[in-house]
């Protein structure tokens, strides 16, 4: 069974699920901190800036072996429930999963694609969503599987159509809401949360704000890898600016402050 402290966090989770969750995308226990410090309820990894800020590509370049280290070093800190972004479950899905719940998540994001690849047939992800649910509940953990489908991000014909598909038959197999990357469209958004049996989760994209989505139903917007591109831009600006001006504003605009550091950790 796993501790009271997680199952009070996938209760909490469940919760927060039930209405607009704005879910930051994390990738270390720094990260994870500032989010919480700054009021967010709950937080998840981002595959790719996991990857990232360990030298691997996104798409299953991270490894098990190189996400659990992460894993236990946020939990250690932050107090806010965690889903962990697994991609399409790496080398062992089953492993997979039973080592992020002994981590201590209380939710997971499974994609149905897989690199170079295209989509995993419906069928097929559905086994794999139901045998999630199984491990879950033999963990005796009510874990939050966000079924992310790829139709719009490979620019699948008839995206909505087979989103609408692929949402009725995740839901079926044990999936609670179904994660959409890069739809966009006000119309498309509304076909989704009118027509899908569960609800809606769509990632930040630029040009774009939570507040309209919300407004069209969508219970669920994540911010994904939109941090740590950020702070990928940010750090390369300053780079630039002190090695070609011999001065720098952005790091003294951005100052965080020592005292505010060690506080975090403290």
């Amino acid at each position: 069974m796993p501790p009271p402290i997680q199952q009070k966090l996938a209760k909490r989770f469940r919760e927060l699920n039930q209405q607009p969750l704005l879910l930051p995308g994390i990738w270390d226990t720094a990260s994870a901190l500032l989010f919480e410090k700054n009021g967010y309820q709950a937080i998840g990894t981002s595959s790719a800036a996991l990857a990232y800020s360990q030298g691997f590509a996104d798409g299953q370049g991270l490894t098990l072996d190189n996400l659990l280290p992460s894993l236990a070093a946020i939990t250690a800190k932050s107090q806010l429930p965690l889903s962990v972004d697994i991609e399409s479950g790496y080398q062992d899905l089953s492993q997979t999963v039973q080592a992020v719940l002994e981590a201590g998540a209380v939710g997971i994001n499974l994609e149905d694609s897989l690199p170079g690849k295209g989509l995993i047939d419906v069928a097929e992800q559905c086994q794999r969503i139901g045998l999630v649910r199984d491990l879950a509940e033999r963990f005796g953990l009510p874990l939050f599987i966000n079924a992310r489908t790829d139709t719009y991000l490979l620019a699948t014909d008839h995206a909505l159509e087979e989103s609408l598909c692929r949402a009725a038959a995740y839901q079926q197999a044990g999936a609670d809401m179904i994660f959409v990357p890069t739809v966009s469209a006000s119309a498309d958004i509304k076909a989704l949360v009118q027509t899908s049996p569960i609800p809606v989760n769509l990632m930040a994209l630029p040009g774009c704000n939570a507040t309209d989505w919300f407004a069209l139903g969508v219970t669920r917007v994540s911010l994904g890898l939109g941090p740590i591109l950020a702070v990928l831009g940010l750090l390369d600006a300053i780079a630039a600016q002190c090695l070609h001006q011999g001065h720098w504003p952005l790091m003294d605009q951005y100052h965080f402050g020592f005292a505010k550091a060690q506080m975090l950790f403290s």
